[in-house]
């Protein structure tokens, strides 16, 4: 959790989700954001947090 101040001077708790993974020498990072109160209202977006997240790989472009 991260509480974080908008642009409006207000403030909002965020849930956030890393992602880490290795590819030889360089670490690709994967950042989601979320609203708590966006996260409590609609449980489902979670799942899809997870899904976004066990389908992240890594193509190799050399």
């Amino acid at each position: 959790m991260q509480k974080s101040q908008e642009y409006d001077k207000t403030w909002n708790i965020y849930r956030v989700y890393y992602l880490l993974q290795q590819d030889d020498d360089m670490v690709h990072c994967v950042t989601i954001r979320m609203r708590e109160n966006y996260a409590k209202k609609n449980p489902g977006g979670i799942e899809e947090i997870k899904r976004i997240l066990d389908s992240f790989t890594i193509k190799d472009e050399r």
